[in-house]
């Protein structure tokens, strides 16, 4: 449909359908992500909060999946990782008020690694 028509109402509309398709998606990754978090698998929690970023880029799960992958990071002592994903954060935010929560999240993170662990 989209192909075949896309500037019709109906392709629009699966587009929209899509987006949310895979917020979705993201949101069940990164549930899972959170539970291996309450179980302290913080390997297990980095590869699914990775695998949410990769795969859902663009979504809301994404940036949050790059918040806590920062955090997974830290438990597991890769300062470096930690500190280059929370700059992603702050770089891909921006001045979205949408994400200030999760800069000033980011920006504290990155500066307490850098000021005590690199």
């Amino acid at each position: 449909m989209i192909e075949r028509y896309p500037n019709g109402e109906e392709a629009t509309q699966a587009r929209r359908l899509l987006v949310e398709l895979a917020d979705l998606e993201a949101d069940l990754v990164y549930q899972a992500a959170m539970a291996s978090f309450d179980l302290e698998d913080h390997e297990q929690a980095a590869l699914l909060l990775q695998a949410v970023v990769e795969r859902y880029p663009g979504t809301v799960s994404a940036m949050a999946a790059r918040c806590n992958l920062g955090v997974a990071y830290e438990h597991l002592g890769k300062w470096q990782a930690a500190d280059a994903v929370y700059g992603e954060v702050i770089k891909m935010a921006g001045n979205d008020e949408a994400f200030t929560d999760m800069i000033g999240f980011a920006r504290d993170h990155q500066s307490w690694i850098r000021e005590y662990r690199l």
